[in-house]
Protein backbone atom coordinates (compact mmCIF):
# COMPACT_ATOMS: atom_id res chain seq x y z
CA UNK A 1 0.00 0.00 0.00
CA UNK A 2 3.23 2.42 0.68
CA UNK A 3 4.70 1.71 -2.31
CA UNK A 4 1.00 2.72 -4.41
CA UNK A 5 0.95 5.73 -2.62
CA UNK A 6 4.24 6.57 -3.41
CA UNK A 7 3.26 6.19 -6.85
CA UNK A 8 0.54 8.46 -7.01
CA UNK A 9 2.47 10.81 -6.02
CA UNK A 10 5.67 10.92 -7.64
CA UNK A 11 2.31 10.30 -10.68
CA UNK A 12 0.82 13.68 -9.16
CA UNK A 13 4.07 15.64 -9.13
CA UNK A 14 4.75 14.13 -12.67
CA UNK A 15 1.50 15.66 -14.22
CA UNK A 16 1.51 18.36 -12.33
CA UNK A 17 4.86 19.60 -13.58
CA UNK A 18 3.54 18.59 -17.10
CA UNK A 19 0.75 21.36 -16.48
CA UNK A 20 3.02 23.80 -15.16
CA UNK A 21 5.65 23.43 -18.06
CA UNK A 22 2.24 23.21 -20.56
CA UNK A 23 0.42 26.30 -19.14
CA UNK A 24 3.56 28.55 -19.49
CA UNK A 25 4.58 27.33 -23.15
CA UNK A 26 0.97 27.95 -23.61
CA UNK A 27 0.76 31.27 -22.02
CA UNK A 28 3.89 32.42 -23.90
CA UNK A 29 2.99 31.23 -27.51
CA UNK A 30 -0.22 33.57 -27.39
CA UNK A 31 1.58 36.35 -25.58
CA UNK A 32 4.49 36.54 -28.34
CA UNK A 33 2.03 35.86 -31.33
CA UNK A 34 0.02 38.69 -29.92
CA UNK A 35 2.89 41.17 -29.27
CA UNK A 36 3.88 40.33 -33.00
CA UNK A 37 0.69 41.09 -34.35
CA UNK A 38 0.76 44.14 -32.47
CA UNK A 39 3.73 45.38 -33.61
CA UNK A 40 2.65 44.84 -37.08
CA UNK A 41 -0.38 46.86 -36.29
CA UNK A 42 -2.80 43.97 -36.89
CA UNK A 43 -4.10 42.88 -33.11
CA UNK A 44 -4.48 44.66 -29.53
CA UNK A 45 -5.20 43.42 -26.20
CA UNK A 46 -4.68 44.24 -22.41
CA UNK A 47 -4.32 41.00 -20.84
CA UNK A 48 -3.40 37.06 -21.43
CA UNK A 49 -4.16 34.61 -18.88
CA UNK A 50 -4.13 31.08 -18.17
CA UNK A 51 -5.70 29.07 -15.72
CA UNK A 52 -7.76 25.37 -15.26
CA UNK A 53 -5.15 23.29 -13.25
CA UNK A 54 -5.23 20.58 -13.30
CA UNK A 55 -7.09 19.25 -16.21
CA UNK A 56 -7.23 21.92 -18.89
CA UNK A 57 -5.57 24.74 -20.04
CA UNK A 58 -8.36 27.87 -20.04
CA UNK A 59 -6.23 30.73 -21.74
CA UNK A 60 -8.40 34.50 -21.76
CA UNK A 61 -7.16 37.13 -23.74
CA UNK A 62 -9.18 40.34 -22.55
CA UNK A 63 -10.14 42.87 -24.43
CA UNK A 64 -8.77 41.56 -27.65
CA UNK A 65 -9.27 43.51 -31.35
CA UNK A 66 -7.68 42.32 -34.39
CA UNK A 67 -7.85 43.73 -37.91
CA UNK A 68 -6.41 43.48 -41.66
CA UNK A 69 -3.57 45.82 -42.00
CA UNK A 70 -5.54 47.57 -44.09
CA UNK A 71 -8.71 48.35 -42.24
CA UNK A 72 -10.74 46.78 -44.00
CA UNK A 73 -12.20 43.45 -41.72
CA UNK A 74 -11.78 44.34 -38.26
CA UNK A 75 -13.14 42.44 -35.13
CA UNK A 76 -13.14 43.67 -31.06
CA UNK A 77 -14.39 42.17 -27.82
CA UNK A 78 -14.61 42.03 -24.16
CA UNK A 79 -13.05 38.74 -24.13
CA UNK A 80 -12.26 35.92 -25.96
CA UNK A 81 -11.59 32.19 -24.05
CA UNK A 82 -10.07 29.30 -25.83
CA UNK A 83 -10.00 26.00 -23.79
CA UNK A 84 -8.14 22.98 -24.18
CA UNK A 85 -7.95 19.33 -22.24
CA UNK A 86 -4.25 18.86 -20.66
CA UNK A 87 -3.81 15.88 -21.94
CA UNK A 88 -5.45 16.74 -26.31
CA UNK A 89 -4.13 20.28 -26.61
CA UNK A 90 -4.78 19.88 -29.95
CA UNK A 91 -8.33 19.90 -29.69
CA UNK A 92 -9.27 23.82 -28.97
CA UNK A 93 -12.97 25.60 -27.79
CA UNK A 94 -13.82 28.77 -27.88
CA UNK A 95 -16.04 30.95 -26.22
CA UNK A 96 -17.11 34.16 -27.35
CA UNK A 97 -18.82 36.92 -25.74
CA UNK A 98 -22.45 38.21 -26.54
CA UNK A 99 -21.81 40.70 -27.77
CA UNK A 100 -18.68 41.42 -30.50
CA UNK A 101 -18.31 44.43 -32.85
CA UNK A 102 -17.15 43.79 -36.67
CA UNK A 103 -15.87 46.21 -38.97
CA UNK A 104 -16.41 45.05 -42.64
CA UNK A 105 -15.66 47.35 -45.94
CA UNK A 106 -15.53 50.37 -42.85
CA UNK A 107 -18.91 49.62 -42.04
CA UNK A 108 -19.19 48.99 -38.35
CA UNK A 109 -21.59 46.37 -37.09
CA UNK A 110 -22.80 44.77 -33.95
CA UNK A 111 -22.92 41.17 -33.45
CA UNK A 112 -24.89 40.06 -30.60
CA UNK A 113 -25.45 36.14 -29.84
CA UNK A 114 -27.58 33.93 -26.95
CA UNK A 115 -24.77 31.30 -27.98
CA UNK A 116 -21.61 31.16 -30.24
CA UNK A 117 -19.05 28.93 -30.04
CA UNK A 118 -16.22 27.17 -32.25
CA UNK A 119 -13.57 24.20 -31.76
CA UNK A 120 -10.88 22.95 -34.13
CA UNK A 121 -8.82 20.43 -33.99
CA UNK A 122 -5.22 20.91 -35.54
CA UNK A 123 -2.82 18.03 -36.80
CA UNK A 124 0.62 16.94 -34.26
CA UNK A 125 3.05 19.06 -35.86
CA UNK A 126 4.63 21.97 -34.47
CA UNK A 127 3.10 24.12 -37.01
CA UNK A 128 -0.08 22.81 -35.69
CA UNK A 129 -1.79 22.53 -38.84
CA UNK A 130 -5.44 22.95 -38.99
CA UNK A 131 -7.09 19.41 -39.93
CA UNK A 132 -10.98 20.76 -39.18
CA UNK A 133 -13.13 23.07 -37.43
CA UNK A 134 -16.64 24.07 -36.75
CA UNK A 135 -18.98 27.13 -35.41
CA UNK A 136 -22.29 26.61 -33.87
CA UNK A 137 -24.71 29.96 -32.71
CA UNK A 138 -28.34 30.59 -31.49
CA UNK A 139 -30.21 33.94 -31.77
CA UNK A 140 -27.81 36.03 -33.48
CA UNK A 141 -28.15 39.48 -34.30
CA UNK A 142 -26.16 41.74 -37.02
CA UNK A 143 -27.07 45.38 -37.58
CA UNK A 144 -25.06 48.27 -38.49
CA UNK A 145 -25.01 51.92 -37.15
CA UNK A 146 -28.60 52.66 -38.86
CA UNK A 147 -29.79 49.72 -36.16
CA UNK A 148 -30.73 47.91 -39.72
CA UNK A 149 -29.32 44.22 -40.57
CA UNK A 150 -30.37 40.56 -40.32
CA UNK A 151 -31.38 37.90 -37.38
CA UNK A 152 -30.88 34.53 -37.25
CA UNK A 153 -32.29 31.79 -35.22
CA UNK A 154 -28.89 29.57 -35.68
CA UNK A 155 -25.61 29.18 -37.51
CA UNK A 156 -23.76 26.75 -38.47
CA UNK A 157 -20.67 26.78 -40.45
CA UNK A 158 -17.97 24.61 -40.71
CA UNK A 159 -14.36 23.99 -42.27
CA UNK A 160 -11.72 21.13 -43.06
CA UNK A 161 -8.48 20.35 -44.70
CA UNK A 162 -8.91 19.03 -48.42
CA UNK A 163 -6.04 19.31 -49.77
CA UNK A 164 -2.83 20.34 -47.69
CA UNK A 165 -0.36 20.96 -50.91
CA UNK A 166 -2.48 23.57 -52.28
CA UNK A 167 -3.57 25.07 -49.28
CA UNK A 168 -7.36 24.19 -50.17
CA UNK A 169 -10.22 23.78 -47.86
CA UNK A 170 -13.92 22.75 -47.85
CA UNK A 171 -16.38 25.44 -45.82
CA UNK A 172 -20.13 24.36 -45.29
CA UNK A 173 -22.16 26.99 -43.60
CA UNK A 174 -26.20 26.77 -42.76
CA UNK A 175 -28.10 29.34 -41.62
CA UNK A 176 -31.73 29.24 -40.49
CA UNK A 177 -34.46 31.50 -39.41
CA UNK A 178 -33.04 34.84 -40.91
CA UNK A 179 -35.31 37.65 -40.78
CA UNK A 180 -34.45 41.73 -42.10
CA UNK A 181 -34.64 44.07 -39.10
CA UNK A 182 -35.27 47.71 -39.82
CA UNK A 183 -35.94 49.50 -42.56
CA UNK A 184 -35.22 46.86 -45.01
CA UNK A 185 -37.94 44.47 -43.15
CA UNK A 186 -40.37 45.46 -45.82
CA UNK A 187 -39.13 45.34 -49.07
CA UNK A 188 -37.78 41.84 -48.02
CA UNK A 189 -41.85 41.11 -47.20
CA UNK A 190 -42.68 41.99 -50.99
CA UNK A 191 -39.72 39.93 -52.28
CA UNK A 192 -41.15 36.79 -49.62
CA UNK A 193 -44.34 37.49 -50.59
CA UNK A 194 -45.37 36.91 -46.44
CA UNK A 195 -44.61 39.37 -44.13
CA UNK A 196 -44.02 36.26 -41.45
CA UNK A 197 -41.43 34.66 -43.50
CA UNK A 198 -38.20 33.18 -42.36
CA UNK A 199 -35.21 32.69 -44.24
CA UNK A 200 -32.05 30.40 -44.79
CA UNK A 201 -28.73 29.79 -46.54
CA UNK A 202 -26.79 27.00 -47.12
CA UNK A 203 -23.57 26.67 -48.62
CA UNK A 204 -20.94 24.27 -50.08
CA UNK A 205 -17.36 25.72 -50.98
CA UNK A 206 -13.89 25.25 -51.69
CA UNK A 207 -11.56 27.95 -50.73
CA UNK A 208 -7.67 28.59 -51.59
CA UNK A 209 -5.64 30.18 -49.80
CA UNK A 210 -1.99 32.15 -50.45
CA UNK A 211 -0.59 29.80 -47.17
CA UNK A 212 -1.96 27.02 -44.73
CA UNK A 213 -4.03 27.70 -42.53
CA UNK A 214 -1.72 26.77 -39.45
CA UNK A 215 0.20 29.13 -36.45
CA UNK A 216 1.88 30.69 -39.37
CA UNK A 217 -1.45 31.71 -40.60
CA UNK A 218 -1.23 35.53 -38.38
CA UNK A 219 1.96 36.44 -40.20
CA UNK A 220 0.70 39.18 -42.34
CA UNK A 221 -2.47 38.99 -43.88
CA UNK A 222 -4.18 36.01 -44.97
CA UNK A 223 -5.47 36.02 -48.49
CA UNK A 224 -8.05 34.25 -50.08
CA UNK A 225 -6.84 33.11 -53.51
CA UNK A 226 -9.74 31.12 -54.71
CA UNK A 227 -13.29 30.02 -54.28
CA UNK A 228 -15.72 27.03 -56.01
CA UNK A 229 -18.91 27.45 -55.21
CA UNK A 230 -20.33 24.04 -55.98
CA UNK A 231 -23.96 24.67 -54.00
CA UNK A 232 -25.30 27.92 -52.90
CA UNK A 233 -28.70 28.05 -51.76
CA UNK A 234 -31.03 31.10 -50.40
CA UNK A 235 -34.68 30.54 -49.78
CA UNK A 236 -37.30 33.54 -48.29
CA UNK A 237 -41.04 32.83 -48.67
CA UNK A 238 -41.24 32.47 -52.55
CA UNK A 239 -38.09 33.25 -53.77
CA UNK A 240 -35.80 30.54 -53.70
CA UNK A 241 -31.90 31.03 -55.32
CA UNK A 242 -29.63 28.14 -56.28
CA UNK A 243 -25.86 28.65 -57.58
CA UNK A 244 -22.71 27.65 -58.52
CA UNK A 245 -19.69 28.56 -59.94
CA UNK A 246 -15.82 29.26 -59.59
CA UNK A 247 -14.26 32.63 -58.71
CA UNK A 248 -10.87 33.90 -58.60
CA UNK A 249 -9.71 36.45 -55.70
CA UNK A 250 -7.27 38.88 -56.75
CA UNK A 251 -4.44 40.81 -54.45
CA UNK A 252 -6.76 43.76 -53.45
CA UNK A 253 -9.59 40.88 -52.71
CA UNK A 254 -11.50 41.44 -55.17
CA UNK A 255 -13.78 38.28 -56.93
CA UNK A 256 -13.39 37.79 -60.71
CA UNK A 257 -15.46 35.14 -62.44
CA UNK A 258 -19.31 33.95 -63.00
CA UNK A 259 -21.97 32.49 -60.15
CA UNK A 260 -24.79 30.95 -62.39
CA UNK A 261 -27.59 31.31 -60.50
CA UNK A 262 -31.36 30.19 -60.52
CA UNK A 263 -34.09 31.86 -59.60
CA UNK A 264 -37.78 31.22 -58.44
CA UNK A 265 -40.19 33.37 -56.97
CA UNK A 266 -38.16 36.65 -58.35
CA UNK A 267 -41.34 38.38 -59.45
CA UNK A 268 -41.49 40.47 -56.08
CA UNK A 269 -37.79 41.84 -56.68
CA UNK A 270 -38.89 44.91 -58.95
CA UNK A 271 -41.16 46.43 -56.44
CA UNK A 272 -39.34 45.64 -53.69
CA UNK A 273 -36.38 46.89 -55.30
CA UNK A 274 -38.31 50.11 -55.79
CA UNK A 275 -39.61 50.12 -51.74
CA UNK A 276 -35.60 49.56 -51.27
CA UNK A 277 -34.84 52.86 -52.83
CA UNK A 278 -32.58 51.09 -55.63
CA UNK A 279 -34.69 52.25 -58.66
CA UNK A 280 -37.38 54.57 -58.85
CA UNK A 281 -40.79 53.33 -58.71
CA UNK A 282 -41.43 54.59 -62.13
CA UNK A 283 -38.98 51.98 -63.33
CA UNK A 284 -40.04 49.27 -61.60
CA UNK A 285 -42.98 48.06 -64.27
CA UNK A 286 -40.44 48.10 -66.30
CA UNK A 287 -37.49 45.84 -64.62
CA UNK A 288 -40.22 43.54 -64.33
CA UNK A 289 -40.78 43.06 -68.01
CA UNK A 290 -36.91 42.69 -68.40
CA UNK A 291 -36.58 40.25 -65.94
CA UNK A 292 -39.75 38.44 -67.53
CA UNK A 293 -38.62 38.89 -71.01
CA UNK A 294 -35.03 37.17 -69.29
CA UNK A 295 -36.78 34.12 -67.46
CA UNK A 296 -38.41 33.46 -71.18
CA UNK A 297 -34.89 33.76 -73.05
CA UNK A 298 -33.32 31.67 -69.97
CA UNK A 299 -35.09 29.13 -71.26
CA UNK A 300 -37.37 29.29 -67.84
CA UNK A 301 -40.44 27.54 -69.12
CA UNK A 302 -41.01 26.72 -65.27
CA UNK A 303 -40.79 30.45 -65.16
CA UNK A 304 -37.52 30.25 -63.24
CA UNK A 305 -34.92 33.32 -64.03
CA UNK A 306 -30.89 31.81 -65.15
CA UNK A 307 -28.94 34.44 -65.01
CA UNK A 308 -25.14 34.92 -64.53
CA UNK A 309 -23.81 36.24 -61.32
CA UNK A 310 -20.92 38.68 -62.95
CA UNK A 311 -17.96 39.77 -60.89
CA UNK A 312 -15.37 41.60 -63.18
CA UNK A 313 -13.37 44.65 -63.10
CA UNK A 314 -14.19 45.81 -59.80
CA UNK A 315 -17.66 45.49 -60.97
CA UNK A 316 -21.32 43.03 -60.11
CA UNK A 317 -23.90 42.72 -62.42
CA UNK A 318 -26.73 40.04 -62.26
CA UNK A 319 -27.09 38.99 -66.25
CA UNK A 320 -27.39 42.88 -68.37
CA UNK A 321 -28.19 44.51 -64.95
CA UNK A 322 -25.16 46.59 -63.22
CA UNK A 323 -25.51 45.66 -58.99
CA UNK A 324 -22.16 48.27 -58.08
CA UNK A 325 -19.04 47.39 -56.78
CA UNK A 326 -17.77 43.73 -55.86
CA UNK A 327 -17.35 43.32 -52.45
CA UNK A 328 -13.85 42.44 -51.13
CA UNK A 329 -12.96 39.11 -49.69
Amino acid sequence: MRRLIGLVLVAAVLYGGYWVVGSRAVLEGAEQALARMKAEGTADFSEVSIKGFPSRFDLTVTEPRFATSDGHIAWAAPFAQVFALSYRPNHVIAVLPQVQNLVIGGEPISVSSGDLRASAVFGASTALPLDHAQTVGKVITLTNGKGDGLGLSELRAAVRTMDAATNSYDIAANVAGMVPIGTASGSWATVAGDPAATGWIRLDSTATFDRPLDRRATEGNLRITGLEVSSLQLGYGRLQIDGAGVLAISRSGEPEGTLDLTLRGWQGLPQAMAEAGLVTPEVAPTLMKVLAALAVGSGGKDGALRLPLIFADGQMALGPLPLGPVPRL
